[in-house]
């Protein structure tokens, strides 16, 4: 007979492995992690090529920064870059470059 659990997380990525974090750290323990790829990590991953290691993840972070854990880490290790602008708005666009798009124009 296989084991029935009473929670499903969905997902390996960082946002699955924090919500089993925070159940373990609240003593909860009657859940599995499903995932649809062999490895964890969701979109944050080491990739080979060429006998090199390549980082590769989260391009970027959206939402509020106030707070967002992810944001918070980037800032504290200096990891945010030159193109990082902080907004009061509850959602804002940019381009490849950093540069804001128009509302009109993604309402289009």
């Amino acid at each position: 007979m296989e084991k029935q659990y009473c929670i499903v997380i969905i997902g390996a990525g960082i946002a699955g492995l924090s919500c089993a974090k925070y159940l373990i750290d609240n003593n909860i323990d009657d859940f599995i992690i499903v995932d649809a790829h062999d490895e964890i990590g969701g979109r944050c991953k080491t990739i080979h090529i060429l006998e090199n290691e390549l980082e590769l993840g989260v391009e970027s972070l959206h939402g509020d920064t106030t707070n967002n854990p992810l944001y918070q880490l980037a800032n504290q290790y200096q990891l945010l870059d030159n193109n990082h602008r902080e907004s009061d708005r509850d959602d804002c666009y940019h381009d490849e470059d950093g540069e804001s798009i128009d509302e009109d124009v993604i309402d289009e």
